[in-house]
């Protein structure tokens, strides 16, 4: 059991720093100075969804998105195609760095004085055939996850919860 697609999502710190609209131009500037890996083709904007995308650049490997999505904005980086590593711990690897490069860039933005939470992190695996949200998938997928957090954040202290049992997310 792989899944095909993975999500990985970094909270921002304070909420009330959260300006979509200022997102907008920097996500803008990242397709034009290609700022990000991949191939970035469009900005997206979203705001007016309640607890909903937020503002997203559509990419052709996977998409990056100040999401609001459950009432918590954060850097959300989805791969949906193109996986050159067939193993799922090195995907997954891929998919966290990847969201955390994207989210030190943010904090990089004097424009935007965001900051992300580095102690939390959200994966989803949105692939119901592949990874149903399920407790076995969930133990099944378990060892690898650990892995992978531990290699891209060096420490062994992880911690995974299933925070869902809803077969539909």
């Amino acid at each position: 059991m792989i899944p095909h697609r993975i999500n990985a999502k970094l909270f921002i710190t304070d909420e009330t720093a959260v300006s979509l609209p200022a997102i907008v131009p920097v996500f803008h500037r990242w397709i034009q100075t290609q700022a990000v890996p991949g191939l970035l083709i469009d900005v997206a904007d979203y705001k007016h969804v309640q607890d909903g995308p937020g503002i997203l650049i559509i990419g052709h490997e996977g998409d990056y998105s100040l999401d609001q999505a459950n009432g918590r904005s954060g850097l959300l980086y989805t791969r949906k195609r193109e996986w050159l590593a067939p193993d799922f711990k090195e995907r997954l690897k891929l998919v966290i760095s990847l969201a955390v490069q994207a989210a030190q860039l943010l904090d990089t933005e004097d424009s935007l004085n965001l900051t992300f939470r580095t102690d939390t992190i959200e994966l989803a695996f949105p692939d119901r055939l592949t990874a149903p949200n399920t407790a076995e998938t969930f133990s099944a997928l378990q060892a690898d996850i650990i892995t992978a957090l531990a290699e891209v954040y060096g420490t062994d202290e992880i911690v995974l919860t299933l925070t869902t049992d809803d077969v539909k997310r």
